[in-house]
């Protein structure tokens, strides 16, 4: 999967203008021991760090004997702020390290305990760690600027991105909030019931009326995007909390009680929104919420630790919504974007770059080149299935014009 650092470290490499990178580390401090390996004589060793885009150039080289009751060579390494890994090179001869193996980044013993059992590779020549929140002749902050106002662009060219997303809702209450920001629903739910899209002058606002809601209207998009539902909702999502810290691959969740959940459904648990399938387990006690599927709604996966609060979204819709917005520190977050956007979004920056460069034409013939992408990205995106693929419904509206009028999708003005 793309990260949000890729189209800025792409857009540098390119321009000619890389970012900075993280320095080359210092030679390891490393000792013979008796660790069950199968090494004798001298072992020559260096040390490289790595980010998500490169590796750095090596340490200082360090030589260790390995003699007497010794068969094996260990060290314990830290890793500089930025590092995702390490690789400990090593080989029989100075300057000929010629294998290599992983460094142990939590604080363990890396260990070398035999010639054989390394990956085949050399040290780089070049430092290519990159680091895409750091400067090059453009600053950090204004690539983020024109990563982001890429983004936004594309979602309104395009009609945005197909996700889903919910509410909690609040017993009696009429409007709510929409988290994030939505150009388009094509379908919503309130406990499982159909929600259909219709003007706020088709509903009653002489008095309130709690039940189940059957249409839903826009009635403000700006900073906020309110939606409003009637019959006012006569329930709200129920709440749980999880008994256990919960990882990006743990599935299902350990809660305190989810009896009362709908599934399928939608939860939220700080700021990551997740579908859930099952709320049922071996032992028959409801305290597990199951069959997930991570970072909806333009949230991200993240972990949760015990004692969070998982709220269920009660009204639940889909629809188009716009881009993930990123900031700098996020850059090895997942670039949240369909098949091919990346590629558009690369057309974007380099004519920002061109701009800068004052290289006007160039830049108009790229924002060109971008503009007709997100085109043909908004001819191709995913559409509902058309009303005359659901033959069971006609025969209960008369035709499927009608039908089509009754089921259309909510544009937000």
């Amino acid at each position: 999967m793309a990260l949000v650092g890729d189209p800025i470290i792409r857009a540098r490499t390119l321009s000619r203008d890389p970012c900075q990178t993280l320095a080359s580390p210092v030679a390891p401090t490393l000792a013979a021991a008796s660790i069950g390996g199968s090494l004798s004589g001298s072992i020559y060793a260096v040390v490289t760090w790595l980010t998500n885009w490169g590796e750095t150039t090596s340490s200082g080289e360090v030589s260790v004997n390995v003699s007497g009751g010794n068969n094996g060579v260990q060290g314990i390494i830290t890793p500089p702020p930025g590092a995702t890994a390490g690789r400990l090179y090593y080989g029989t001869a100075s300057q000929g390290e010629n294998q290599w193996v992983p460094i142990n980044l939590v604080g363990g013993q890396t260990q070398i305990l035999s010639l054989t059992a390394g990956t085949a590779g050399f040290p780089p020549p070049r430092n290519r760690a990159y680091l895409p929140d750091t400067d090059g002749l453009v600053q950090a902050l204004e690539l983020w600027k024109w990563l982001d106002l890429g983004l936004l662009k594309m979602g309104q060219m395009t009609g945005g991105i197909l996700d889903e997303s919910g509410i909690q809702t609040v017993a009696g209450q009429a409007e709510f909030v929409l988290p994030g920001a939505w150009y388009e629903f094509t379908d919503q739910w309130h406990d499982g019931w159909v929600v259909l899209p219709e003007r706020p002058e088709f509903t009653w606002l002489k008095s309130t009326l709690s039940g189940i809601p059957g249409i839903s209207s826009v009635w403000k998009n700006a900073a906020q995007q309110v939606i409003g539902l009637w019959p006012q909702p006569g329930l709200a999502g129920t709440t749980t909390v999880l008994t256990a810290n919960v990882g990006l691959a743990t599935d299902p969740f350990p809660v305190l009680n989810s009896q009362n959940f709908l599934a399928p459904g939608l939860i939220q648990i700080d700021n990551e929104i997740i579908s859930f399938t099952s709320i049922a387990d071996s032992n028959g006690d409801n305290d597990q919420i199951g069959l997930l599927v991570r970072g909806l709604g333009g949230s991200v996966p993240a972990t949760h630790s015990i004692g969070a609060t998982v709220t269920q979204l009660i009204y639940r819709f889909r629809g188009y919504r716009a881009p993930t917005i990123y900031q700098p520190g996020q850059s090895t977050l997942i670039l949240d974007l369909p098949t091919g956007w990346d590629e558009i979004l690369d057309l974007y920056m380099l004519a920002k770059y061109k701009e800068f460069e004052q290289n006007r034409a160039e830049a108009k013939d790229l924002m060109q080149d971008f503009e007709a992408g997100c085109i043909r990205l908004r001819d191709n995106k995913l559409a509902p299935f058309s009303v005359r693929q659901i033959g069971w419904v006609a025969p209960f509206v008369g035709d499927s014009e009608n039908l089509e009028t009754l089921i259309g999708t909510i544009l937000i003005p």
